[in-house]
C-alpha cells in the first residue's frame, strides 16, 4: 500500500501561544525539527488503522485485507451504519468487536473498535466514558485493553457547525475521565474538523482543547479526505489523538478508492508489560493538576480582558448564554492552565495504612471518658480514660510493628523500605519549619575565643597553698635532655611510618 508517512519523530508544533478574540485563538507555527530517542527495542509495538468506511456491511472484507497488509491489532471504524443489534453480527477475521455505538434514531453513522486476538486477551468495557454517547454530535466506543493497558477510543461526529461548542463539551468531558486513569491513551475519530485550516476558528479551539490537556494530535498537514477535484488537495478531519511522546509513535495516510475517506493508520510502542516480579513495592500515584504559574495568571487575565463578550450579549435565551459564557471561560482556562500529570513521590508518613478501625474505636471510647471526666470532674471517668490510653498506645506499637515488617518482606529493595521507616519516625522531632538559629560560629571566632580565654582560665585558677616541689618529690627523675633540632619532611615521614 502507498503511504505518506508522517511520523512523530520530525515534527512537533508548539500552540501554547494564545490570542483571545471571541474564543481563545493559537498563533499556529512549525518548530525547528528535532531528533528524539528512538524506541526501545523490547518496547511492545501496536498497529492501528482508522477508517470512515461509510457502511461496512459490503466492505468487510476490505477491512480484513487493510488490516492483513498494515499488520494491525486494532480497527477503528467510524460511520459503519448499523444498528446495535447488527454491528454485534459482524465477522471481521480474526478480530472481535471490543466496542460500537449505533444510532438509535436512524441508520448511518456510528463507530467501533474491533481488537485483533493476539493484541490482548482480556478488555474492560469503561462505562463513564461510553455514557458520553450523543447522536450525531458524540458516537463513542471505549475500551481498555487489560494486558497492554493503552484505553481505545473512537468517535463519530457529524459536520454540522451547529454542535461544536457540545462536541467540545463532551470532548473535554472525556479528557477529565482519561486524566484519572494510569494508562496510554489513543483516540482515534473522524471529528470533522480541520486542523489544516488553521484560521478556522472551531479548528482552533479543538487544537487548543487538545493541547490544553497535554495530548497530541498524529496529523496535522496532510490529507484524510480528499476534495473530488484533486486527490491531492483536500481536509485533514480523520485523525489520532494519545497522550503518549512523540517519539513513542508514528502515523501516515493510506489512499484507497472503496470510500472518499483515506485509511489513517498509526503505530504505537509502547512499554513492555512488566511480570510479576518486577511489580514490587509502594507504586507512585499519578497525580493530574493544572500547570500553575504567574506568567499563567497574567495570561489568562489578558485573554479575559481581550475575549469579545457581545455574541452572549445578544442571545436572548438565558440557558444559552450561560452555556456559551461557561464554554468561554472554560476554554480560556483549559488554555491557559492546562493539565499536566505528574507522579508523587511515596510519602514516609503514608506508606500504608496501619491505622485500624479497631485502634480508632479504641482511641474513640479513651476520648469519650476524657470529656466526660472534664465535664462532671468525676475521678472515674479519669482513671478509665487513662486505662484506655495505655491500652491504645500497646495497640498502636503492635499494629505499627506488624504493618513495618510486612512491608518490608513484601519489597525488593529492604534496605530502602527499612530507611523509609526509619525516615518517618525520625521526622516526628524535626525543627519546626520556622524555626531560625541565631548563633553563627566561624572558624576564626572558634580560634579567637580559645586565644583570648587563656588570660580568664589562668585567674580563674585557685592559688595553691603548696608548693610544686611537694607534688614532684616523688616522681622518678631522668636524665633526658630536651632540645630542638632541625629536621626535613623525610624524617618527619620515616618517623610516623615507624609508628606502626
Amino acid at each position: 500500500m502507498n503511504s505518506n508517512l508522517v511520523s512523530g519523530v520530525h515534527t512537533v508544533q508548539d500552540s501554547s501561544v494564545v490570542d483571545v478574540v471571541v474564543r481563545p485563538r493559537p498563533m499556529y507555527r512549525k518548530s525547528d525539527d528535532i531528533t528524539l530517542p528512538a524506541p526501545v527495542e523490547n518496547d511492545f509495538k501496536l498497529n492501528t488503522i482508522l477508517w470512515n468506511c461509510r457502511g461496512l456491511c459490503d466492505k468487510m472484507s476490505l477491512v480484513e485485507v487493510f488490516a492483513s497488509d498494515s499488520n494491525s491489532e486494532v480497527v477503528f471504524i467510524t460511520e459503519h451504519w448499523l444498528l446495535d443489534s447488527e454491528i454485534k453480527t459482524v465477522k471481521i477475521k480474526n478480530f472481535r468487536l471490543g466496542s460500537s455505538f449505533s444510532r438509535s434514531s436512524a441508520h448511518r453513522g456510528g463507530s467501533a473498535v474491533f481488537i485483533h486476538e493476539k493484541a490482548s486477551s482480556s478488555w474492560s468495557y469503561i462505562p463513564s466514558i461510553n455514557n458520553l454517547a450523543l447522536d450525531n454530535v458524540f458516537e463513542i466506543s471505549a475500551v481498555l485493553l487489560d494486558d497492554s493497558k493503552i484505553l481505545l477510543v473512537c468517535i463519530y461526529r457529524i459536520p454540522d457547525k451547529n454542535n461544536i461548542d457540545l462536541f467540545l463539551h463532551k470532548l473535554s468531558e472525556l479528557f477529565n475521565i482519561t486524566m484519572s486513569l494510569e494508562c496510554d491513551i489513543l483516540i482515534a475519530g473522524d471529528f470533522n474538523l480541520d486542523v489544516k485550516d488553521y484560521l478556522s476558528p472551531y479548528s482552533q479551539d479543538f487544537c487548543n482543547l487538545i493541547s490544553s490537556f497535554g495530548l497530541h494530535l498524529m496529523l496535522k498537514d496532510v490529507v484524510t479526505r480528499p476534495s473530488l477535484s484533486d486527490i491531492y488537495e483536500g481536509s485533514c478531519i480523520d485523525n489520532f489523538i494519545t497522550n503518549l511522546h512523540p517519539s513513542r509513535w508514528k502515523a501516515m495516510v493510506s489512499p484507497t478508492t472503496a470510500s472518499d475517506h483515506h485509511i489513517v493508520a498509526s503505530s504505537l510502542y509502547l512499554d513492555s508489560v512488566p511480570n510479576s516480579k518486577q511489580q514490587c513495592g509502594p507504586k507512585r500515584p499519578v497525580q493530574s493538576r493544572r500547570k500553575m504559574s504567574e506568567n499563567n495568571v497574567n495570561m489568562f487575565l489578558d485573554n479575559i480582558m481581550s475575549t469579545n463578550w457581545d455574541d452572549i450579549y445578544n442571545v436572548n435565551d438565558v440557558n444559552t448564554k450561560v452555556f456559551m459564557f461557561l464554554t468561554t471561560v472554560l476554554m480560556v482556562v483549559n488554555c491557559c492552565f492546562p493539565f499536566i500529570k505528574s507522579r508523587s513521590k511515596i510519602s514516609c508518613k503514608h506508606i500504608g495504612n496501619w491505622y485500624t478501625s479497631e485502634l480508632r474505636s479504641l482511641k474513640n471510647k479513651g476520648m469519650n471518658y476524657f470529656y466526660l471526666g472534664k465535664v462532671t470532674g468525676l475521678e472515674i471517668f479519669k482513671v478509665r480514660y487513662k486505662f484506655l490510653m495505655k491500652i491504645y498506645n500497646k495497640k498502636v506499637k503492635e499494629a505499627k510493628l506488624l504493618f513495618n515488617n510486612a512491608y518490608i518482606s513484601n519489597t525488593c529493595n529492604k534496605p530502602r523500605a527499612m530507611w523509609n521507616i526509619i525516615k518517618r519516625n525520625i521526622s516526628v522531632n524535626e525543627l519546626p519549619v520556622n524555626y531560625s538559629d541565631s548563633s553563627s560560629l566561624s572558624a576564626e571566632n572558634f580560634n579567637s575565643f580559645f586565644v583570648n580565654s587563656i588570660c580568664d582560665t589562668v585567674s580563674n585558677i585557685p592559688v595553691s597553698l603548696s608548693s610544686f616541689n611537694d607534688f614532684m618529690e616523688n616522681v622518678p627523675s631522668n636524665n633526658k635532655v630536651f632540645q630542638f633540632s632541625e629536621v626535613s619532611v623525610k624524617n618527619v615521614h620515616e618517623a610516623i611510618m615507624s609508628l606502626s
